[in-house]
């Protein structure tokens, strides 16, 4: 495997030969590039305008990873076991609000006597 270096370090490799054959018994041999196994192009060496969107993708990309893989998932699960004991304590508290009221109102009326 041969390989050249591209103008920001991006290695372009060759397979050294590949066949083709047609239909008519003719063949023709070729070299491919690959891919390279690597790109990279330092942050001084982009534009202007592709440091701003680099930035911007960098944003973007924090708020999702920490929203979604992090922030959502303890969310959903804080809530499914807070909603319900939430809610079943005001169903609760609707019930035995007059009650209480009633018995407090008693005793306030009790003490009242009591000191007279």
């Amino acid at each position: 495997m041969r390989s050249n270096r591209g103008s920001r370090g991006a290695q372009i490799g060759f397979k050294k030969s590949i066949t083709l054959k047609s239909r008519h018994g003719k063949t023709k041999t070729e070299e491919l590039p690959l891919p390279p196994k690597t790109v990279y192009i330092s942050f001084k060496d982009r534009t202007c305008g592709n440091k701003v969107c680099r930035m911007l993708y960098k944003l973007f990309k924090i708020f999702y990873v920490c929203f979604w893989f992090y922030f959502s998932p303890f969310t959903i699960l804080f809530l499914s076991y807070y909603l319900p004991f939430i809610m079943s304590e005001y169903s609760e508290q609707e019930r035995v609000r007059p009650i209480v009221d009633a018995e407090i109102e008693g005793q306030a009326q009790e003490i009242a006597l009591v000191m007279l």
